[in-house]
C-alpha cells in the first residue's frame, strides 16, 4: 500500500500551503519544516473547498484544483507552487479572496509514480477511490483522482440506483475522453489523501475507497490491506 508519508508530515504540507497562500495576501506565518520533507518527491494535486452554512447545513463548495502529474523540484516547493495555482489560476473559478480563504480547507493527495496498464488490467486490478487514472488521447488527456471517482459515483447514484463498478468507471472514460482505448495510454497512480476537517484544524488520512457508492472487489481490497 502506498503511504509514504506520515499523518503529521501531511498534516505539515497543508500547513505549507495555507501559510503560502497567506503569505500572498501579505500575512507571514513561520512553518517548521523537517529537513526529510525535502528529499520528498511526487506529484500532488491541492483543492481548496469552502464551507459555507445555509439553511441549517453545512457545504463544502470547491474553490480551486490544481496539480502536477511528474514532480517539479522537491514535495515541499512543489506543494507551494501547486497550492497557489490552485487558489489562484484555476481557469474554473476566480481567485479566492482572503475572507474566503479564511473559510477554506484544503486537501493534499500524494500520487505514487504512475504504472502503464492496458485495458483488462484496468478491469483487473483497480479499485475505485485509491487509484488516480491519467489517459492520455492525441492531444487530449485527463486525469480522474478518487475526489472525482466520487462524484461521478454520486451522479451514476442518482441515475441508475446503484453502485459504481470498474465497468461503469471505464464506460464513462469512454464516453467522456476516450472512445477507443487502444489509441489511449493509460496510466494508474496509487494514491494517499490529507484532508482538513475544518479551516486550519484537525487533519485525518482519507479513506475514500471506502466510499459506500463504490462496489470494489473485496479481494482486491484485502490485498492492497485496505479492508477491514
Amino acid at each position: 500500500m502506498f503511504k509514504p508519508l506520515t499523518l503529521d508530515e501531511g498534516r505539515i504540507l497543508i500547513q505549507i500551503a495555507r501559510s503560502e497562500i497567506w503569505r500572498r495576501f501579505g500575512i507571514n506565518f513561520n512553518v517548521k519544516v523537517p529537513e526529510k520533507l525535502y528529499s520528498y518527491s511526487f506529484p500532488v494535486f491541492i483543492s481548496f473547498e469552502k464551507i459555507i452554512f445555509s439553511e441549517g447545513m453545512c457545504k463544502r463548495i470547491l474553490r480551486g484544483s490544481m496539480g502536477c502529474i511528474k514532480p517539479i523540484k522537491d514535495l515541499v516547493n512543489d506543494v507551494k507552487y501547486v497550492a497557489v495555482y490552485a487558489a489562484f489560476n484555476d481557469p474554473r473559478y476566480s481567485p479566492i479572496t482572503q475572507p474566503e480563504f479564511r473559510n477554506c480547507v484544503v486537501e493534499l493527495t500524494i500520487l505514487s509514480e504512475p504504472k502503464k496498464i492496458n485495458l483488462e488490467e484496468l478491469n483487473n486490478s483497480l479499485i475505485l477511490g485509491y487509484h488516480a487514472i491519467c489517459i492520455n488521447s492525441g492531444n487530449k488527456s485527463a486525469i480522474i483522482l478518487p475526489q472525482k471517482q466520487v462524484e461521478i459515483a454520486e451522479k451514476f447514484w442518482l441515475s441508475h440506483r446503484r453502485r459504481l463498478t470498474i465497468k461503469d468507471l471505464v464506460d464513462y472514460i469512454r464516453l467522456s475522453i476516450c472512445n477507443n482505448f487502444n489509441n489511449c495510454e493509460i496510466n494508474v497512480y496509487e494514491t494517499q489523501i490529507f484532508y482538513e476537517l475544518q479551516p486550519d484544524g484537525l487533519v485525518i488520512e482519507r479513506k475514500i475507497y471506502l466510499n459506500r457508492l463504490f462496489q470494489n472487489n473485496l479481494e482486491l481490497l484485502k490485498y492492497y490491506e485496505l479492508y477491514a
